[in-house]
């Protein structure tokens, strides 16, 4: 697993902080898959700025409703927002929490694919928007080309780590990620 997921630990380095095992979190463990408790405890998950915020570790990873393994919060939204692994699909979600209305949506495959998706996301925003490869980012009219050239970067990561499964778990499948394209489309972000 560790030579598998080198690209990943080359790419964030030290920024990667991985979570203690608790005897809260003990009894759970068989639950996860091998891919995510290795990301989990072993090579770790780093705090980054999104399009959507600050993302930021929990100190602790927390178990919510007997079912969602929670690790991430953003920034100013941590009583509504957080990110987790769904402990019977072991996929990673997104939780948000408005009064007593709660949104549970889907975001990728597992946490390789979580994880490669930021890394991408990152290099796009040093490659394309801050140079502004593709003209003036602002401008509405070369949104939809941003937008299509992440799409690009996005199926190649689904390719790469999950050829068979794509129509089930790719970006086009994920809430988060489609609200990400609409918002950049739309010029919001």
């Amino acid at each position: 697993m560790k030579k598998k997921l080198k690209y990943l630990a080359d790419y964030f380095g030290d920024r990667l902080k991985p979570f203690s095992i608790t005897d809260e979190i003990k009894a759970i463990l068989p639950k996860l898959s091998p891919i995510n408790k290795f990301v989990l405890f072993e090579l770790g998950l780093p705090e980054y700025d999104g399009h959507g915020g600050k993302y930021l570790l929990l100190p602790n990873l927390k178990i919510y409703k007997s079912r969602y393994f929670r690790f991430y919060t953003r920034e100013y939204v941590q009583e509504y927002y957080t990110e987790c692994i769904d402990l019977e699909s072991n996929n990673a979600m997104y939780i948000m929490k408005i009064g007593s209305s709660e949104t549970i949506g889907y975001i990728n495959i597992d946490l390789e694919a979580y994880l490669s998706y930021i890394m991408e996301l990152e290099k796009f925003d040093e490659e394309y928007i801050i140079p502004e490869k593709l003209g003036d980012y602002d401008n509405p009219k070369n949104s939809r080309m941003y937008v299509a050239a992440l799409k690009k970067k996005f199926i190649e990561v689904d390719n790469r780590l999950y050829p068979d499964q794509v129509k089930e778990y790719g970006f086009e499948k994920s809430d988060a990620w489609l609200q990400l394209f609409y918002e950049m489309d739309a010029g919001a972000i």
